[in-house]
C-alpha cells in the first residue's frame, strides 16, 4: 500500500478510540432491588472448561516504530490437563505505512525485491504450568444489558464461584519480517555497493531509507491464566453464564536470525547525448547495519469460553522488538475478533 494509507490507520483507530472513550458502562446489582431472583447452578467446573480455542481476527492493529500496518491474524491454542499448552499463529498485513520512501527530488530509495513488501508475523510456542490455584470467588453473571446514548447499564449477579489460576513457564519461536523505515535519519544504516563485498561500507546518513528486515526470535517468559467455567439458570432470565480466559504474560525476546535486504539507491545521470539527467540505479548491501538482538514483551489476552462467539477475544501486546539498533523498535498491537471454543480429549 502507499504511503497515503497510513492516514486511513489513523483515522480507523481514532474512530475506535473515540467510540470507546465515548462509551460509558455502568453496573447495577440487581435489575429490580425489589424483586429476589433465585437461580441454579448448572456447571461450575474450570478444571474441564472448553480446552481448544480458536480465533480468527480480520483486523488488528500494529503500531510499530518502523512501520505501521494493518492485518488479520489467526490463532489455536490448546491445553492438556491444565499441564500443558500449546499454541500457533500466523498473521499478515494488508495495509502498511509505506510501499516505497522519497528521499529528495533528485534521489529516489526503494526496495531491490518488492514482492517481499508486506508484514508477515508467524510462530509456535508452548506453556509448561507448574502452579495451579482453585479459588472460591464471586462471578459477575449479566442478566440484561441497556444502552442509553453513550451509557451501557449491566445488570448483573454475583455468584459464588470456582476459578482456576495457572502459573506457568513459556517458550517459543517466532518469524517477523517487515519492511522498516528510516524516519528520517533514526536508522544509521551502513552501505556498500553490490555485489563488491570489498567495496567501502560508509554511513548513508540522514534521509528516507526502506528495507525489509527478516527476524526469527526464540521467546522465553512467564504467564498467569485464569479460567472461569460458571452456567446458572435464573428465574425470568434463563440460562447466563460467565466463562473465560484470561492471560497475562511477559517475555524476553533473543534474535536468532536478523538481516536486512539490500536496498536499491537510484541517482541522476547527464545523458550527453540527449541533453537531460535520466535515473541510474544501484543496489546497495546494508546488513552491516548494527543490530539489536534482545527485545521484551508484556501482553494480555482474554477469551470467550463458550462455543462460538463474535468479537469474543482481545489481545493487547506492547514491547520492544530485535531490530537495528538506532531504530527505536517499540511496537503496540491491539487484536480482536470471532472466537471458538472447545473440549477436546481428555
Amino acid at each position: 500500500m502507499k504511503a497515503k494509507n497510513i492516514f486511513s490507520v489513523l483515522f480507523l483507530v481514532a474512530g475506535l478510540s473515540t467510540g470507546l472513550s465515548a462509551q460509558k458502562n455502568k453496573n447495577k446489582d440487581n435489575p429490580d432491588p425489589d424483586k429476589t431472583y433465585n437461580y441454579s447452578v448448572r456447571g461450575n467446573d474450570p478444571e474441564n472448561a472448553a480446552n481448544l480455542i480458536v480465533t480468527v481476527n480480520p483486523v488488528y492493529a500494529n503500531f510499530y516504530t518502523l512501520n505501521i500496518n494493518l492485518g488479520y491474524d489467526f490463532n489455536v491454542n490448546y491445553r492438556m490437563n491444565n499441564k500443558i499448552a500449546l499454541s500457533g499463529f500466523y498473521s499478515k498485513s494488508y495495509l502498511d505505512r509505506f510501499e516505497k520512501t522519497n528521499g529528495n527530488s533528485s534521489v529516489y530509495h526503494g526496495f531491490a525485491d518488492e514482492e517481499q513488501l508486506g508484514v508477515t508475523n508467524y510462530g509456535f510456542g508452548g506453556v509448561f504450568f507448574f502452579k495451579n490455584d482453585l479459588k472460591q470467588v464471586e462471578e459477575e453473571v449479566t442478566l440484561k444489558s441497556t444502552n442509553n446514548g453513550s451509557v451501557t447499564t449491566r445488570y448483573i449477579m454475583k455468584i459464588p464461584a470456582k476459578r482456576l489460576q495457572l502459573f506457568g513457564l513459556r517458550g517459543g519461536y517466532e518469524v517477523f519480517n517487515s519492511p522498516i523505515h528510516s524516519g528520517n535519519g533514526n536508522i544509521d544504516f551502513i552501505a556498500y555497493p553490490a555485489p563488491d563485498s570489498s567495496g567501502q561500507a560508509q554511513s548513508l546518513g540522514s534521509g528516507s531509507f526502506s528495507t525489509m528486515m527478516y527476524s526469527g526470535t526464540l521467546n522465553i517468559g512467564i504467564c498467569r491464566t485464569k479460567i472461569s467455567n460458571l452456567f446458572i439458570d435464573v428465574n425470568g432470565y434463563g440460562e447466563r453464564q460467565a466463562t473465560s480466559v484470561n492471560e497475562l504474560y511477559i517475555d524476553v525476546m533473543y534474535a536468532t536470525k536478523l538481516t536486512f535486504a539490500d536496498m536499491l539507491i537510484s541517482y541522476q545521470s547527464w545523458n550527453n547525448s540527449g541533453g537531460a539527467f535520466f535515473d541510474q540505479y544501484q543496489p546497495y548491501v546494508v546488513d552491516n547495519t548494527l543490530k539489536s538482538k534482545l527485545g521484551f514483551r508484556i501482553g494480555y489476552s482474554s477469551y470467550a469460553n463458550d462455543k462460538f462467539t463474535a468479537f469474543g477475544n482481545f489481545n493487547i501486546e506492547a514491547g520492544m522488538r530485535p531490530g537495528p539498533k538506532a531504530g527505536g523498535n517499540f511496537y503496540l498491537m491491539l487484536k480482536f475478533g470471532l472466537n471458538y471454543a472447545a473440549h477436546v480429549g481428555q
